[in-house]
């Protein structure tokens, strides 16, 4: 059976606080580096456009671009490459902001933090839409939502058999 967990209103709520940690942190401009389309949708959700468009103001924080990277895995390993456009160039002296649906065993936050500091950034921070703390053997990262139970999410860029990608809240099969 579907249930909702979280519901748009309460994503939009939870980005808020996010940016405000952010904003807490010193740091004046992030570049956004959107791992699959979990990482996508939060992208756009933290992006000075979409809080624009909903009348906030972020004096451009986190800009409306990110630098895409798709996941892959073969072998039990876990592959993170740029997705075709996208120069991983940029990365260099920035102030990069790692954005992921969902953390879970830390497999592919480790394999991107490793591709991007061969590009020397001048800083990593990770911020995911989910951190599934049960099974994490990795530091928390910031994030939207905490979930101590082994469910299957999707929706809000999370896809279940390729659909509900772009339903706005997030879902559980129970």
């Amino acid at each position: 059976m579907i249930q909702k967990i979280w519901t748009s209103e309460q994503i939009d709520k939870r980005c808020i606080d996010i940016i405000n940690v952010l904003t807490g942190k010193g740091i004046e401009r992030y570049l956004p580096v959107a791992i699959g389309s979990g990482g996508l949708e939060l992208s756009y959700r933290l992006s000075d456009r979409y809080f624009n468009e909903v009348n906030r103001e972020f004096n451009g924080l986190i800009p409306n671009i990110s630098i895409n990277l798709d996941v892959s895995r073969k072998n039990n390993k876990t592959y993170i490459e740029e997705k075709e456009g996208f120069d991983c160039g940029w990365i260099e002296n920035q102030n990069v902001l790692l954005l992921l649906g969902i953390v879970h065993s830390g497999k592919t936050l480790r394999s991107a933090i490793a591709k991007i500091k061969k590009f020397k950034p001048r800083s990593i921070t990770t911020v995911a839409t989910v951190w599934k703390n049960y099974n994490s053997n990795i530091k928390e990262p910031i994030h939207l939502f905490e979930l101590n139970l082994d469910r299957f999410l999707f929706g809000f860029g999370m896809d279940y058999n390729g659909d509900f990608i772009k339903e706005p809240n997030i879902y559980y099969l129970d």
